[in-house]
């Protein structure tokens, strides 16, 4: 992997736009198969601030594929027996059912992750492959394509300096207000699950009791 010191190429096999989980473990996928990848990312860092917060084991098992799967456990809380939210007085408001069974896959059903750390070692597994390219602090302000190749016009957001880069393929991995869905015409279906949902983080000020990482190995 060669980061963003120089200017993109002039062309790529997919160009990926985005760096997050997923924009990440695509590109590890590419750069394991040999593909020549270009990926850029407006921000310089990694969101602070935990989004995401769960993957299956199946997910588990293509970053076992990947070969970080060791790097990862380290990081994540496989299974979880469920969830009670109680009030201040103590009284049990919800109950959110969970299970800590290992899949026909080999892993827990459930990895519950902090994202930032997360999203280090993806980037860092990207290391291993020369072939991927990564440019933070640049955006695609636009996108085409026709029969044989698309094109992007890409930004580097500091200098303002304009790049014309050609590829293959465009995978867009850059979230909610995606342009790549905008440059595409893509559109989506409410499926008709509404639910209310409070997320909060917190900053402990003082040690807690709180219980130890179990780690759930895969069967290689």
């Amino acid at each position: 992997m060669s980061a963003s010191g120089g200017g993109p190429p002039a062309s790529c096999d997919v160009a990926i736009i985005g760096l997050g989980p997923v924009g990440a473990t695509l590109a590890n996928l590419l750069g394991a198969a040999g593909w020549r990848v270009a990926v850029f990312e407006r921000d310089h860092s990694i969101y602070p601030l935990p989004r995401a917060i769960h993957f299956d084991g199946e997910v588990m098992r293509v970053f076992q594929g990947l070969g970080l799967r060791e790097a990862l456990a380290k990081v994540t809380r496989p299974g979880m027996k469920g969830m009670h939210f109680v009030n201040a007085d103590d009284q049990l408001l919800m109950v959110r059912g969970g299970t800590a069974a290992v899949g026909q896959h080999g892993c827990a059903n459930n990895h519950y992750f902090h994202q930032p750390e997360l999203e280090v070692l993806l980037r860092a597994g990207l290391s291993r492959f020369e072939s991927v390219e990564i440019f933070t602090g640049h955006e695609v302000t636009a996108l085409a394509s026709d029969d044989e190749a698309a094109t992007l016009n890409v930004r580097a957001i500091e200098s303002g300096h304009q790049t014309t880069v050609t590829a293959r393929y465009v995978v867009g991995c850059d979230g909610a207000r995606s342009m790549v869905r905008q440059a595409i015409g893509a559109t989506m279906e409410d499926l008709g699950l509404h639910q209310p949902w409070l997320v909060f983080d917190a900053i402990l000020r003082r040690d807690l009791p709180l219980p130890d990482h179990t780690v759930q190995h895969c069967d290689p």
